[in-house]
């Protein structure tokens, strides 16, 4: 990603560009040390440059189902897509990593994603 270095000669505009370029490297952060986390606990997705992350899950049934237990259970809303969006067999959870999202409520996610799935490995089981 390149890193681009813009400057205003109006105070107000630079404090808006300044605040946003710690966002954007928040937002970074965030996409990745979910990844990370995903990747430490054996979930399948789909890795990119992009804050979100699918989770693929296969039916659409499954996607549906997941995501439900992940509100109900979580209180984490995941985005179920499956087909006509994506091709059939592979439908996914759609996770979206935001700026706002704390180190806590990534592991929180990672963890009730574990449980959900059935993986074995989760944050409970892992303490150091």
């Amino acid at each position: 990603m390149p890193n681009i270095q813009l400057q205003f000669e109006n105070e107000e505009q630079q404090s808006i560009l300044d605040f946003l370029n710690e966002e954007t490297i928040v937002w970074i952060k965030n996409s990745e040390e979910t990844k990370n986390k995903l990747d430490d606990f054996g979930i399948d997705f789909i890795r990119g440059d992009s804050h979100i992350v699918p989770i693929v899950v296969n039916t659409a049934e499954r996607a549906q189902a997941l995501s439900k237990k992940l509100l109900d259970i979580h209180n984490i809303y995941t985005q179920p897509i499956f087909y006509p969006t994506v091709p059939k067999g592979s439908a996914r959870l759609r996770i979206t990593i935001t700026p706002k999202h704390s180190i806590s409520d990534i592991d929180h996610l990672v963890d009730s994603l574990s449980k959900v799935l059935g993986n074995k490995k989760t944050k409970t089981m892992n303490k150091k």
